[in-house]
C-alpha cells in the first residue's frame, strides 16, 4: 500500500511560518511598539513538522502584546537598557537608574495597555494560508491516488 506524503501541505506550512514571522514583525512595527528593533528582530521558527511550527519571539513580547495589570513592578535593568537605547536623558540631579526606577513604579502603579500583535498577525496569515493549503491537500490527494495501480474491472 502507498504511503500518504503531504510534500505539497509541507511546502505551504513552511511558506506560512515565513509568513507569519514577517507578519509578527510587521504589526508589531504597525501598532508602534518598536524601540529597539530587539523583538521585531526576534521572531524564529523554531519547529517545523507536518503538524505545524512554533514561533519563539524575546520573553517581554508577551508583556507587549498582554499588557501588564498594574501592581506588579518589573524589572528596572531592561527599562536602563532601553533608556540608553533611546537616548533618553534623566533630568537634572537623576541617574539613569533612578528614571528607570521611576518609570518602573508608573507601571507598577498604572500597568501597561495591551498592543495586541500576536493574535492579529496569526488570524492574517490563516487567511493567506487558506486557500494555498486547501489546493496543497488537493493536489497532495491526488499524488497518493495516483500512487495506486490502476485496477482493471471486466464484466
Amino acid at each position: 500500500m502507498a504511503q500518504f506524503i503531504p510534500l505539497h501541505i509541507e511546502r505551504v506550512l513552511d511558506m506560512s511560518a515565513e509568513g507569519l514571522t514577517q507578519n509578527l514583525a510587521n504589526k508589531v512595527t504597525s501598532n508602534r511598539s518598536v524601540a529597539s528593533g530587539r523583538l521585531k528582530n526576534s521572531f524564529i521558527i523554531s519547529e517545523l513538522s507536518p503538524n505545524g511550527y512554533t514561533v519563539e519571539m524575546v520573553g517581554y513580547g508577551q508583556i507587549v502584546d498582554e499588557g501588564r495589570r498594574r501592581g506588579t513592578m518589573p524589572p528596572t535593568q531592561p527599562i536602563v537598557s532601553w533608556i540608553r537605547e533611546k537616548s533618553i536623558r534623566p533630568k537634572k540631579g537623576q541617574t539613569i537608574e533612578q528614571l528607570a526606577f521611576a518609570i518602573a513604579m508608573g507601571i507598577k502603579k498604572k500597568g501597561y495597555r495591551p498592543k495586541p500583535f500576536i493574535q492579529p498577525a496569526v488570524d492574517e496569515m490563516i487567511q493567506q494560508t487558506l486557500q494555498p493549503l486547501a489546493n496543497a491537500t488537493a493536489m497532495d490527494i491526488a499524488d497518493y491516488i495516483d500512487a495506486f495501480p490502476p485496477i482493471d474491472i471486466k464484466a
